[in-house]
């Protein structure tokens, strides 16, 4: 386990990456691309680091692109309608928001946004949603490649190249099915 001193290096570690990404990182610019990332298991994540006395940012993640005042990000749904999300930027229900990172600037206008992203709704239905191989990081890397971005860095999707929750998650998905037809 975690000594207290660790404990205290960890949460005054992870409070200054997020200061500092809102408080520098952020522009004015609204074709800049922002990185939106979100703590969608805050427990489960701090859990990890204190059982390994780990500062690495290893954790479950969801990201979303902000670009012109607009927040895109991609979901999973059972239908084979888009899986692609346009909302207000920072404001995912369910997450807990962690930082923000630049990731460029776009040349495309507003209107050639709107282009791409009807472009890109074909390309993602909801029903092509798959934890480990095809996420919300996954579709926010695509993304902002296309609009002339850098990709994200590698801890925002680390989970899912994971070597062990690419074993363990097809074992807790049988499990999960099984026991739901258990009477």
């Amino acid at each position: 386990l975690c000594s207290t001193r660790q404990l205290y290096r960890m949460r005054h570690g992870h409070r200054r990456v997020r200061e500092l990404a809102t408080a520098t990182e952020r522009t004015d610019n609204p074709a800049d691309l922002l990185l939106n990332v979100y703590d969608i298991s805050p427990h489960l994540n701090r859990t990890i680091a204190c059982v390994s006395c780990s500062q690495s940012r290893w954790g479950i993640y969801h990201s979303g692109i902000q670009v012109f005042e607009q927040e895109f990000s991609f979901g999973g749904h059972a239908g084979n309608t888009t899986g692609l999300q346009a909302s207000a930027p920072q404001d995912v229900c369910g997450a807990r928001f962690k930082c923000s990172l630049v990731l460029g600037r776009t040349g495309l206008d507003p209107v050639e946004l709107r282009s791409l992203v009807a472009e890109l709704a074909m390309q993602w239905p909801g029903n092509s949603y798959h934890p480990l191989r095809r996420n919300c990081n996954h579709f926010a890397e695509a993304f902002s490649l296309r609009l002339g971005g850098a990709a994200p860095p590698r801890w925002v999707n680390e989970f899912s190249r994971s070597q062990t929750v690419r074993l363990l998650l097809p074992a807790f998905t049988r499990l999960a099915s099984l026991l739901k037809l258990q009477p």
